[in-house]
């Protein structure tokens, strides 16, 4: 196997909690999860993120989609390291995610 053009990022499974309001604790947060993933795309620690939707929709949307977790694209020297990157985001912090399912799993693609 070629290494040529090998890149190396990190696949985050974050799906909510089941415990108490999330929706409400998600709004509640919003800003700051968005100030904080708008910083780590421009420091290029996160290069994809987007909700996991509880069932299909389609576009354009008429309400409002139920979200069932967040899933990202992260880089990271170890997969170690992007599971500490991801416990430093404020749906992390808050519970808005479950932390003990959270699955953090390296990706090799070619660029």
């Amino acid at each position: 196997m070629s290494q040529a053009n090998l890149t190396l990022s990190y696949y985050v499974w974050a799906p909510d909690s089941k415990a108490g309001d999330v929706a409400q604790k998600r709004q509640a947060i919003l800003a700051e999860h968005t100030e904080w993933i708008t910083a780590r795309r421009a420091d290029g620690s996160v290069l994809y993120g987007g909700a996991i939707l509880a069932k299909d929709v389609k576009l354009p949307l008429a309400s409002n989609p139920e979200i069932a977790g967040t899933i990202l694209i992260v880089k990271a020297d170890s997969q170690e390291a992007a599971r500490k990157l991801v416990e430093q985001e404020p749906y992390y912090k808050a519970g808005v995610w479950d932390t003990s399912d959270i699955k953090v799993a390296p990706v090799l693609s070619r660029a």
